[in-house]
């Protein structure tokens, strides 16, 4: 880490602040299946530093996908802000450091910091991957006041919550709390974005989650919600602004307050009635009577994270929700006319073969009109991450390997598999589902329309052409 605490850098800038949001590398990804949003943390953190007056760039690095490190350099270095910021999910790491590592050996003299999820997790990656700051936790108001003091030499940085700064004896962290008052944030700046190139619009409602699944970051962390006044506002700001078919809210249990839902579809129905909107909850968080209304107000589609179709995998991952729970709200689902999307893991600790098997016929069975199965992959400072260390079944540095480009993303790998193993049984899950003759008949007996039946060919030929032709080396378990 370069000292910079001592002074104000002086640098000839085309913006004061950058903010970077690294492009995150996915397992296996299915073809046309890559969707896009606005990162709203991003957002949050542009509001705060314009309303301190500070000028605003940012490089969302998801819609370059094809850049190289070079490219994005480049880009970059045309900007040359003051101050370069890097939102850092664990998958980020790696292509932040390489654009990092570059910047080095150029001439760029700005000043650079890293926050997000993996340096809350990790702080010690700070100092690795060549920042001169870190922030942990909601850096909403922390990034400002940090631009303030080392921009302007506005006060000092030990009132800065969250900062991450180094001396000869190692790095400093200061202490850090969640944003109480979610009412009190900005709204994102979505202006600075170009969001015609986005699938969707997203909002959300929400900080933190109160369950205990041991695969998740956010788990147990302080939940707090908007006040739906403040919702509605931001709602209207963006149906007049944006026009977008739908507005994704993505919080991390949308339903968790029933009050507020209940508030929330109640407002929609008089202030919006054509609004359509979709949300991620738990299947326990819903019933008929909740569904009914949510659909009654433009709730379009649901998101629910399964995870496995046994039980007993499910209840070891902290989620505690039987199969009929599943099954019941799948089915209400269905009659009510909300689309439905199922997220299972492959790869668990104990699982069998037979048990992916079994994942797959539950999946078919709960019928929901969208799937994703992915790998177990071990997220820094959750209750899996420990269990794994403590057994060796991976490195306390397993993501600073993988951000150094000397390993893969760290994901769990039963004892009777090989990682190669886990990645076939993934892709041998996904062509089971999506080949599926009943499913290919479902999908086309949904269509309502001339559009709706070209995605569902879309959804189908994507499938077989990037996993049946193409990944011949892949092949598929009998099981």
């Amino acid at each position: 880490m370069r000292g910079v605490t001592s002074s104000i850098r002086k640098v000839d800038s085309g913006a004061d602040v950058l903010l970077v949001y690294p492009s995150y590398e996915t397992i296996i990804e299915r073809r046309g299946r890559f969707l896009t949003t606005i990162p709203l943390g991003v957002a949050y953190l542009a509001s705060a530093l314009e309303s301190s007056g500070f000028s605003v760039k940012i490089l969302d690095l998801t819609l370059h996908r094809d850049w190289s490190i070079p490219e994005i350099s480049s880009k970059i270095l045309e900007i040359n802000p003051r101050m370069l910021c890097f939102s850092l999910t664990s998958m980020g790491l790696r292509q932040a450091y390489s654009v990092i590592r570059c910047l080095k050996g150029s001439d760029f003299r700005g000043i650079i910091v890293v926050g997000g999820p993996h340096v809350t997790a990790d702080p010690d990656v700070v100092g690795v991957i060549g920042a001169d700051y870190g922030i942990m936790g909601e850096a909403d108001y922390s990034l400002a006041l940090l631009c303030r003091r080392v921009l302007r030499g506005e006060g000092r940085l030990e009132d800065i919550e969250g900062l991450i700064r180094g001396d000869s004896g190692g790095l400093i962290i200061n202490n850090h709390t969640p944003v109480a008052n979610l009412d009190s944030l900005g709204f994102p700046s979505r202006h600075l974005f170009e969001t015609e190139r986005y699938n969707y619009v997203s909002i959300i409602t929400s900080r933190g989650c109160p369950f205990g699944c041991t695969y998740c970051t956010t788990a147990g962390s302080c939940f707090r919600q908007r006040g739906i006044k403040n919702v509605m506002e931001e709602v209207g700001i963006v149906l007049d602004a944006l026009k977008p078919d739908f507005i994704g809210f993505v919080d991390n249990v949308f339903t968790l307050k029933r009050d507020f839902v209940v508030e929330f579809c109640n407002t929609v129905k008089k202030s919006y009635p054509e609004m359509k909107w979709t949300c991620a909850t738990r299947t326990d968080l819903v019933d008929e009577k909740l569904l009914e209304l949510m659909v009654s107000s433009g709730c379009d589609r649901i998101s629910f994270g399964v995870e496995s179709g046994v039980e007993r995998i499910r209840f070891s991952l902290g989620k505690r929700i039987s199969d009929k729970q599943y099954f019941n709200t799948f089915k209400k689902c269905r009659e009510l006319g909300i689309k439905t999307s199922a997220y299972f893991m492959v790869g668990h600790m104990g699982e069998t073969r037979g048990e992916i098997d079994q994942t797959v016929k539950f999946a078919l069975e709960l019928d929901p009109d969208d799937v994703f199965f992915t790998p177990t992959i071990i997220l820094p400072k959750t209750r899996l991450m420990d269990y794994c260390t403590e057994n060796k079944l991976i490195s306390n540095n397993a993501w600073m390997y993988f951000m150094a480009g000397a390993s893969d993303v760290p994901y769990l790998v039963p004892e009777e598999f090989k990682k190669y193993d886990v990645d076939t049984l993934q892709l041998y899950a996904m062509r089971r589902y999506f080949l599926d003759m009943e499913f290919v008949g479902r999908q086309i007996s949904r269509t309502r329309s001339a559009g709706d039946l070209v995605n569902a060919t879309k959804l189908v030929a994507g499938v077989i052409v990037d996993k049946v032709f193409i990944r011949q080396d892949i092949i598929p378990y009998e099981v």
